[in-house]
């Protein structure tokens, strides 16, 4: 493939102009119910390993949590986090996560 593409758009981008940055600080909590009448993880697959790993390699779990503007469970809710946790070592503790964050209020 040619560049013959390449100037017009580092021409654009040299116009494009740069907005001033901003940063915003926000704070929020994870409400991750593991057991009782309400849990908000649940497992959904395991290894043939995982009952007798130390680590729990190969366990996947689902998560919808909800998102607090406190640490109490009772605190306003602001949004919540949903998708999943892998256990992701055989031989020390790491998880693996992938979660999509959704704010409604704040």
């Amino acid at each position: 493939m040619s560049g013959a593409n390449v100037k017009p758009v580092e021409e654009w981008f040299e116009n494009l102009g740069q907005a001033k940055e901003t940063r915003t600080k926000i704070h929020f909590y994870f409400q991750d119910v593991l057991g009782g009448e309400s849990p908000t993880v649940y497992k959904v697959a395991q290894s043939g390993i995982t009952a007798t790993s130390p680590t729990t390699f190969g366990q996947i779990s689902m998560v919808d949590d909800l998102l607090t503007a406190g640490p109490e469970p009772d605190s306003e809710v602001v949004g919540r986090a949903q998708g999943t946790i892998g256990f992701a070592d055989l031989h020390d503790t790491a998880i693996h996560m992938g979660l999509n964050i959704l704010f409604t209020q704040g």
